[in-house]
């Protein structure tokens, strides 16, 4: 079920808009039982997108993204992005991760691991092509 802008009574998020979830599971694992929500800022979900990255459990990362609402809060949030990029290159949707990568001035600290994942992404592509793995010098051609 998707998250929906709503606003919760929490004092660390006073302010900021609020992204809540009445089934997705908090950053630390715990189910809401029914009728229960979670609540998140956009500062929150982009920590979380950053930590399920960290931990490399890209499942439960695409699960998290799958589950936020097409917020224009979101849209531009560079960990949000970033992991969506993540998501599309681990399930081959090399498409969707150049349109990510492309329409989108990532911050300078980020560009080293986009790249790598760019070329990897061009590299998967091209092999399947040629049907065998690009040698030292196919990846330059």
């Amino acid at each position: 079920m998707p998250l929906s802008t709503t606003s919760c009574s929490d004092e660390s998020t006073a302010g900021s808009p609020i992204l809540k979830s009445p089934k997705l599971e908090d950053p630390a694992g715990r189910v809401p039982q029914d009728g229960e929500s979670i609540c998140f800022s956009p500062e929150q979900i982009a920590c979380v997108c950053e930590a399920l990255q960290q931990s490399g459990d890209v499942e439960r990362l695409s699960r998290f993204l799958w589950s936020l609402p097409p917020s224009e809060l979101l849209r531009s949030n560079e960990s949000v992005l970033k992991a969506r990029a993540v998501v599309a290159f681990h399930r081959s949707d090399f498409r969707d991760l150049y349109a990510i990568l492309e329409g989108h001035n990532f911050d300078s600290v980020n560009h080293q691991v986009l790249q790598q994942m760019w070329y990897k992404a061009h590299y998967i592509e091209a092999a399947k092509i040629r049907g065998r793995p690009l040698g030292a010098v196919d990846k330059y051609r």
